[in-house]
């Protein structure tokens, strides 16, 4: 089993440089069967993106303390490359112009921050098991 090994549900990538998020939200989705994994840059994103497979990727747009919605470029990369990879954006920076551009980057659906880990973990189900709400 890998470091963020659950037993198999599905690969999930959370991309957030929040720490304590990344660590709850992993440690909720592994206990869930989610084999989890983390990146808190976008180069470090782009690095396991490159490596592996994931069935979704829950990505924060603001991946730093400067003003760069780095997450977006990540989305459209995503949509680009890995089209069938369903993607979830996490963040606490919203308004309904972000929303939209988050989601026409391909996004699956935009949540604030904070959200319940039971919330976040139903959504990853019914994306990873696809029945998309």
């Amino acid at each position: 089993m890998s470091p963020g090994g659950g037993p198999g549900r599905g690969k999930v990538l959370i991309v957030d440089d929040e720490a304590s998020i990344s660590y709850s939200m992993r440690r909720f989705l592994t206990a869930s069967g989610y084999h989890v994994d983390v990146a808190s840059t976008l180069a470090e994103a782009e690095e396991r993106l490159a490596a592996a497979g994931y069935g979704l990727v829950i990505v924060d747009l603001r991946l730093s303390t400067s003003d760069d919605l780095q997450g977006l470029d990540l989305l459209r990369s995503l949509r680009r490359d890995n089209p069938r990879t369903k993607t979830m954006v996490l963040s606490a920076y919203g308004s309904p112009e972000l929303e939209e551009a988050a989601r026409q980057c391909g996004a699956c659906c935009f949540l604030h921050k904070p959200q319940p880990l039971s919330e976040i973990a139903r959504l990853v189900g019914e994306w990873m098991d696809g029945r998309e709400t």
